[in-house]
């Protein structure tokens, strides 16, 4: 998805290829998420996103930020680089924790 042309518009690795900016989430999640996924709701994506163990990356300090442009989410994993397609298979999802309620019975 991330290195589909038609996808550029809407999601695009940053320059040094460490991350990656989803820009304008509204047609993202309309354009892109549902040929890919079986939703197009940008939470469910994020969620997924978060169990595989990438991170949101904020790079405006919290005084600053301002309602301008919320439409852009930049995220990051160690493993996830433009230059290192063989990492790919290296990311997995985090196993759940189990719930300490669950031992006690």
């Amino acid at each position: 998805m991330i290195n589909d042309p038609k996808s550029q518009h809407f999601i695009t690795w940053t320059e040094h290829g460490s991350s990656f900016v989803v820009s304008n989430v509204g047609e993202f999640s309309r354009n892109i998420l549902g040929s890919h996924f079986k939703h197009n709701n940008f939470s469910s994506f994020v969620r997924q996103l978060n169990m595989y163990g990438f991170h949101k990356i904020n790079r405006t300090p919290r005084a600053q930020r301002t309602s301008s442009n919320p439409q852009i989410w930049e995220f990051s994993h160690p493993k996830f680089l433009r230059a290192r397609p063989d990492l790919l298979e290296a990311i997995k999802r985090k196993a759940l924790e189990p719930d300490p309620r669950e031992r006690s019975r």
